[in-house]
């Protein structure tokens, strides 16, 4: 297993995966979920990949992860539904946290689904605001953590 930079080829795979943890998210509703697949997955992760760092998790030669990084902001962390609660997103979280740290940030953050909040405590961030989508009615976290030398 490793961890490595996104390639063109792997944008299906990420897409998919990105798109399960969407629609896996019980506490999204259906509007919420048809929004962010048509407007946050709509355009492939080739495009956004032109905007920020993505990293994938890769196991036996499959994707099974993916991570972002813009600047300090994870911009999206994903696992693969069959791979979930196996350690890979800690994984993915404490690899970007060190990404940022040797571009010099001293703390990151997300815009993270209600439902993965438990997540990041359990790694150490803290809420700092809630927010509201207007044009998709959901929630979101904002999670910050200030990265330590250790």
């Amino acid at each position: 297993m490793c961890i490595r930079r996104f390639k063109p080829q792997d944008s299906v795979r990420v897409s998919e995966i990105a798109v399960q943890g969407v629609v896996d998210d019980e506490l999204l509703s259906n509007r919420s979920k048809k929004w962010l697949k048509k407007n946050e997955f709509s355009n492939s992760y080739l495009g956004k990949s032109k905007k920020f760092e993505i990293f994938v998790f890769e196991e036996n030669h499959k994707i099974q992860g993916l991570v972002g990084l813009d600047k300090n902001e994870i911009r999206c962390l994903y696992v693969a539904r069959e791979k979930r609660l196996q350690g890979i997103g800690a994984q993915l979280l404490s690899f970007i946290e060190n990404q940022a740290k040797k571009k010099g940030y001293q703390k990151t953050f997300t815009y993270s689904a209600y439902s993965a909040q438990d997540f990041y405590k359990k790694h150490g961030y803290s809420q700092v605001a809630i927010k509201f989508n207007q044009k998709a009615g959901f929630y979101t976290v904002e999670m910050g953590k200030e990265l330590n030398d250790s």
